[in-house]
This record gives C-alpha cells, sequence and structure tokens, in this order.
C-alpha cells in the first residue's frame, strides 16, 4: 500500500486532474459555442428568414471581429456564399461546431467552427507545463530513490559478502578437526557433521547471491528424501521428541530449491517443538494430487495466539521472545514464488497444523492393454505414439502375469472382454482382487452387459481413449 501511495498514486493524481481541466474546457467551448449561434439568430432573424445573403455576409463578417473562430460558413441549398477559414473546419478535442439551420429558409445553414478563448488556452498551455514539471520531478525522485536504496543494498551486500566469506575459514577449521574429536555417542558425532554442512549450505548459499551470480532457481526432486534427511537430523538434536512420519507416495516430486527447503523444514519443525510445553510430538504427512506436494507439519503444542496468527506471513512477527519474527513470511514468500504457498490449517491449544504446498511432477500413469487381436494392438500403439502415452501391449492375460510385479497397482489397464477361452471381466475381477484399482473392459457389445461389474473402472469400446 505505501508503495502505491508513493509510486502510483501521485500519477494517477495528475491523469485525474488532467481530465478535469480539459472536460472543464471543452464544456466551456461547447456552452459558448451554442449561445453564440443563438444571438446570431436572434439579433439577425429578419436577414436570416428573408434570406438576404449580402446583409448575413456583412454581419458573419463584424461577427468574426470579436471571436476566437477557425472557421465561418453560411450555405443556400448547398451553395456557399461565405467562408472565413484559418484551419481545418472539423470538431475536436479543442474545437467546437455549432449550426444554424433553417429549412424554410432555402435550407439556410450557417456553422461556426470555434476555439477556446486565447487566456484559457495560455491557461491550459501553463497547466501542462506544471503537470509535465511535477512528472519529470517524480520520476528523477524515484530513480534517485531507488538509485540511493541500491547503493545501500550494495554496500551491505559487500559487508555480507566478507562476513559469509568469512565464515567458510572456521568452518572448515571445525570440519577438519572433527574426526580427532571424541563424542560421546555416534549420533552426536553424526549431528556434528550435519550441523557443519548445513550452516556451510546456508553460507555457500548466501555468499552466491551477494556476489550477484543468478541465484539457483528451484528444480523438481524427491521431497521424500528431503524430508526424511531433515527427521533424521531432527532426531538426533531433540532425542526427546516423537516423530511420526508418513509417506502416503513412495515417490513424489516436487519443485524447490534444496538447500532453502532443507532451512525451510527446519525452522517450521524448531518452531512445532518450541511450542510445546510438554513431550514434543510431531507429525508429518506427504501426499499429493495432480497438481500440488502436500507436507503437512502437526504438533502438540499450545498454538499460535490470535494476536499473532492475524499478522504471520504478512509483518516479522514472533511469538517466542527471542525469535525476529522472519521465519514464517520468508518461508511463506520462498513458497510462492516456487508457486506453492505456506498455510495455518487449523491452530489451538492441543496443537497446530501447517501445510507446506509445493507443485508437482507426478509421473504420468502408464496404459496396458490385453488384448488378442493384433490389429488392435496395432491401432492402439500407433495412436499412442502420435498422443505421446507410454503404453504396453500384451496378446494373452498369460503374458501379462509374467509382468506384473513390476506394475503399478493405480496403472490404467484395458483388457479385451472376448480372449479366446478367457473372459475379460473374470480376469479384471482377479486383478482387482489383487490390488489392481482402473481396470477397463474394452467390447464391441452393449455396455449395459457389464453393469453389475462394479469393480470395473469404465466399459469402452475399441477405440484407444487417447
Amino acid at each position: 500500500m505505501k508503495k502505491f501511495l508513493i509510486t502510483k498514486l501521485p500519477f494517477i493524481m495528475s491523469f485525474l486532474s488532467f481530465l478535469i481541466v480539459s472536460g472543464f474546457l471543452r464544456y466551456n467551448l461547447y456552452l459558448s459555442t451554442a449561445q453564440l449561434s443563438r444571438e446570431f439568430l436572434t439579433q439577425n432573424a429578419k436577414e436570416i428568414y428573408s434570406i438576404d445573403t449580402l446583409r448575413i455576409s456583412s454581419r458573419l463578417n463584424s461577427f468574426s471581429k470579436s471571436l476566437n473562430w477557425v472557421c465561418i460558413e453560411a450555405e443556400v441549398n448547398q451553395k456557399p456564399f461565405f467562408k472565413m477559414s484559418r484551419g481545418e473546419c472539423t470538431t475536436g478535442l479543442f474545437q467546437q461546431r455549432s449550426e444554424i439551420f433553417i429549412v424554410e429558409a432555402n435550407n439556410l445553414k450557417i456553422s461556426f467552427t470555434l476555439k477556446p478563448a486565447f487566456e484559457l488556452e495560455l491557461l491550459f498551455i501553463g497547466f501542462l507545463i506544471v503537470q509535465i514539471a511535477l512528472f519529470t520531478s517524480l520520476i528523477l525522485a524515484t530513480k534517485r530513490s531507488e538509485l540511493e536504496k541500491r547503493q545501500q543494498e550494495l554496500k551491505w551486500l559487500k559487508l555480507s559478502r566478507k562476513m559469509f566469506h568469512d565464515i567458510r575459514s572456521p568452518l572448515a577449521s571445525l570440519n577438519s578437526i572433527s574426526e580427532d574429536l571424541h563424542f560421546e555417542t555416534a549420533a552426536n558425532k553424526t549431528l556434528f557433521a550435519h550441523s557443519i554442512t548445513r550452516i556451510n549450505d546456508i553460507a555457500n548459499s548466501l555468499l552466491s547471491t551477494t556476489q550477484n551470480q543468478v541465484i539457483k532457481l528451484p528444480e523438481f526432486g524427491d521431497i521424500n528424501a528431503i524430508t526424511k534427511e531433515i527427521l533424521e537430523e531432527k532426531k538426533l538434536e531433540h532425542i526427546d521428541a516423537i516423530f511420526d512420519f508418513i509417506e502416503i507416495s513412495k515417490s513424489t516430486s516436487a519443485l524447490f530449491v534444496a538447500s532453502e527447503i532443507k532451512r525451510i523444514f527446519s525452522n517450521l519443525i524448531n518452531n512445532a517443538i518450541e511450542s510445546s510445553n510438554a513431550k514434543s510430538k510431531i507429525k508429518i504427512e506427504i501426499s499429493h494430487n495432480d497438481s500440488f506436494t502436500f507436507i503437512d507439519i502437526l504438533d502438540n503444542g499450545a498454538g499460535i495466539p490470535d494476536s499473532v496468527l492475524e499478522k504471520l506471513g504478512v509483518e516479522e512477527i514472533t511469538s517466542k521472545k527471542s525469535g525476529n519474527g522472519i521465519g514464517f513470511k520468508d518461508a511463506k514468500e520462498t513458497l510462492v514464488e516456487w508457486g506453492g504457498n505456506l498455510e495455518i490449517i487449523k491452530t489451538s491449544q492441543e496443537g497446530t497444523h501447517i501445510r507446506l504446498s509445493l507443485k508437482s511432477k507426478l509421473e504420468p500413469k502408464a496404459y496396458y492393454l490385453i488384448d488378442d487381436d493384433a490389429l488392435v494392438r496395432l491401432t492402439w500403439e500407433a495412436r499412442a505414439k502420435k498422443s505421446n502415452i507410454s503404453l504396453i501391449t500384451f496378446k494373452s492375460t498369460a503374458d501379462f502375469d509374467i509382468h506384473k510385479s513390476s506394475i503399478d497397482k493405480n496403472a490404467n489397464i484395458f483388457i479385451d472382454s472376448e480372449l479366446g477361452v478367457v473372459k475379460g471381466e473374470d480376469f479384471a475381477k482377479q486383478l482387482n482382487l489383487e490390488g489392481f484399482k482402473n481396470i477397463s473392459i474394452t467390447s464391441g457389445h452393449d455396455s449395459s452387459n457389464f453393469e453389475n461389474l462394479h469393480f470395473l473402472k469404465s466399459v469402452i469400446s475399441k477405440t484407444p481413449p487417447f
């Protein structure tokens, strides 16, 4: 809102003032022209109705001396008898045309094309000069402000670069002597090594940014593996906490930057643990739909206060005494940049439920066809190739059984109803009992013949469905 008031509102107000002034000038010109026509008709009615063109011409010539005119024209029966011109006899933004037209007087027509009075023109030109000066000064002030801001940013970036560069030296020393240190448990040693690696990743990322290099773009990766890695680290870091990880899908690809998503996970889990007054219980669940992967983090903490909740993600605020309040806001902005989101699903004194949404890249389901007709198989294979679809065909149920163990239970399977001695629907029922869910029958018969087979996803013709 503040940025809008500073950069946009002055231009909008200037444009509105221009419209108002232009409108006033145009309306004033319209009134003046209409009044002129009425006055001329009233003062010269006798000459007009008697069609005394000489007197009318003389009066028009005298009238013109007191007008800011562009064109004055007169005609009878479309034959001109008077014309004075100083420019184009057309209407425009600052030219107004008015006519006197009398049918009874041989279609006598007198037209006046006027422009604003010289004083008004000067005022309008002065207004435009002031507007241009204001625009120019505003643009220059904005550029100057941006330049000063950029210079300040460069100053801090230079300082940050030095700081992040200096961090790497003691990190290298710590990493070097870690092999000689004696830890009470192997878990502590692993935690120490992970911590050094994480700090080094953060320093490298920030150093890369401050060197004005291209910021690393998000890529599709295995979010399950990232989550497991952070959980293992947190289990070592918080040995008293209870972690429950649920994978609805064993392999889910999502769009993220690995170092950033690790930092976000780590901060959110730390917040969840710190909010708990009793033994921390953290549940993480990964699920997805066709567009997004969802990472749900649920804790048994005391919840987020209403005063904090209404500003969370908008302002730099925190409910922790030692916090700087940028964790949630920064995380939300990062995920939104990746096309995802971060939101509070529910919070109460019994705990908080946070959901991270990341763009998904799910592997397309493969298609399988079982049909003993070679021509049908060739037709489906040709259509699949044209549609860039993965299709594997089998000429018998026995061939399918050979590869069945490697086929995803959610794959789309199409089975011919007539497979010689084997009925396609009987084999479909068997596959359904084994866990296959997306089974369809291909048949030339009416679909009503299969309406009681509830284990079928659909009944289609022999035409490929893609």
